[in-house]
């Protein structure tokens, strides 16, 4: 239950600013977990990977207790999905098993044929179950969402690199007396990389590189370091530059790639959100494990077990291929999730409507921007003014205007924005955004720091919060969600069910509108 929620109590305690940071810290506790285990089985015993959880499990339960805050933002209640979890378990089972008779277990032909199609249908089975049930075990209405379904795709390729070369580095290296434990030192080369750039990558990296191109960067640079592994001979002096390449790359993709996840939705959902980028963990893990296997089998086909002089290598080159592609593939995702944003708006000039004709078949009716634009934008403009009147009576006791409270927001999603970009963002005027932000640095919600070749120059300063501007924008949030919650309460049951349908539009329409700020 810990692990499940881990992304959603990270992303709903840490400030939003340092969200990126604190699923850095997340995800060096994943990264290090094999490595810390495997050294314990092999110095104190496989029964010390299990006694270590004790002490950590009621660190856990002490800390939970008096560092996590109190949760405000709640999800609908609904039901357990046991069918579908049922569906998962039987189609996820078949499918490893039969990945395991073809990487060398001993299972009869036709069991392997059996599992091999109770696996697809088991699969097929599940989707339409998903699909149908009213309450999911997986929320489909969320990852119709593509910049969301792009980036757990990505989160699964990121894992699947991350945990296969801890399964097949052993299988290399692992040969005489004591060499279990040398290979597990060796190993932690590569959690030794992701944490350092986990923690590092923000003062290394440019601060003008947005999530999406952290990701594509650390993408390609664990590209590159399993596509050397495929030509480099595999040896003690080689491997550790090499994971050490890997997991930098890593440590840089995945907190950035979580971090655009996690900000595609409001905090009411983060555990929704958070239990999927768990299941792409699960998912990118387990077949980063199989994968290898497989791929180290089929590998042994093409080398002569008998020449002396035999390192390893030959026999891993199709498995580091495969994690280069995962790799690869991740990187290309980050560029897909890019091109989306500087592409037209989904709903807008290309948006489809889907009717019942009068014979009972579906016909698609366009819908341009020029019919739905004017209506659309009166409704935003109507709810913005009613969110300001709500947000003034609701909490007064901020002291700052909304327009204030906006600029402040703004910040927290682009640390380090320069005073003209952020006119230029909320479409004021430069003088307006310079009154607001005094009134702001004099009460100490915002800083200001010089640019590098600023000289004085009050135009290339940079703007972050403070800690009291950090808790207005976070208290500011909590006040919407409360009054958006309050006031879907008071709709009719057949609105809200038509707000429900509508929502994945409304959620692509924003992202859409975010991307182009960005």
């Amino acid at each position: 239950m810990l692990q499940a929620n881990s992304v959603a109590l990270v992303t709903t305690s840490a400030p939003k600013a340092r969200m990126r940071f604190a699923l850095g810290i997340q995800a060096i506790g994943l990264a290090l977990g094999p490595t810390l285990g495997g050294l314990l089985t092999a110095t104190a015993g496989w029964r010390a990977v299990y006694w270590v959880n004790v002490p950590v499990g009621v660190v856990a339960v002490i800390a939970g207790r008096y560092l996590l805050p109190r949760t405000r933002q709640f999800s609908r209640p609904g039901r357990f999905d046991g069918p579908g979890t049922a569906l998962l378990v039987t189609w996820t089972t078949a499918l490893l098993l039969a990945l395991s008779a073809v990487s060398g277990l001993s299972l009869p032909p036709g069991l392997v044929v059996l599992l091999a199609v109770l696996a697809l249908a088991g699969l097929v089975a599940f989707a339409r179950r998903e699909i149908r049930t009213v309450y999911p075990l997986i929320p489909v209405w969320l990852l119709r969402s593509r910049p969301l379904a792009l980036g757990l795709a990505g989160a699964g390729c990121g894992y699947l690199a991350l945990f296969g070369p801890l399964v097949l580095i052993p299988q290399v290296l692992s040969r005489g007396p004591g060499s279990a434990a040398r290979t597990g030192l060796l190993l932690s080369a590569l959690p030794l990389g992701f944490g350092l750039a986990a923690l590092l990558g923000d003062l290394v990296l440019p601060r003008g590189w947005g999530d999406r191109r952290r990701g594509l960067a650390g993408a390609l640079l664990a590209c590159a370091a399993m596509a050397a592994a495929t030509v480099i001979p595999l040896t003690p002096a080689t491997v550790v530059p090499q994971l050490a390449l890997a997991g930098a790359g890593l440590g840089i993709f995945v907190p950035a790639n979580n971090t655009l996840i996690m900000r595609s939705v409001a905090d009411s959902s983060a555990s929704l959100v958070g239990g999927l980028v768990s299941m792409a963990r699960g998912i990118g893990t387990t077949l980063g494990i199989s994968l290898m296997a497989l791929a180290w089998h089929l590998g042994s086909h093409s080398y002569q077990a008998g020449n002396p002089g035999y390192s390893g290598t030959e026999q891993a080159r199709p498995a580091f291929g495969l994690l280069a592609a995962a790799a690869a593939t991740a990187a290309a995702i980050a560029v897909a999730t890019r091109a989306k944003a500087r592409g037209q708006p989904i709903g807008l000039g290309e948006a489809n409507r889907q009717v019942q004709s009068a014979e009972g078949g579906i016909v698609q009716e366009q819908v341009g921007h020029e019919q739905i634009g004017p209506e659309l934008a009166g409704i935003v403009s109507r709810l913005r003014r009613a969110m300001r009147r709500a947000a003034r009576a609701a909490d007064p006791a901020l002291g700052l205007s909304v327009a204030q409270l906006e600029l402040l927001s703004c910040i927290t999603e682009h640390p380090g924005i320069r005073p003209s970009q952020l006119a230029r963002m909320l479409r004021l005027a430069p003088s307006s955004v310079a009154t607001l932000l005094g009134g702001l640095q004099s009460a100490g919600y915002v800083t200001r720091t010089p640019g590098a070749d600023s000289a004085g120059d009050r135009r290339t300063v940079s703007l972050d919060l403070s800690e009291a501007g950090t808790e207005a924008v976070t208290r500011w949030h909590r006040v919407n969600e409360d009054i958006i919650q309050a006031a879907l309460a008071e709709l009719p049951h057949r609105d809200r069910a038509t707000l429900h349908d509508a929502a994945p539009a409304l959620r692509d329409l924003t992202s859409s509108i975010d991307s182009q700020a960005d």
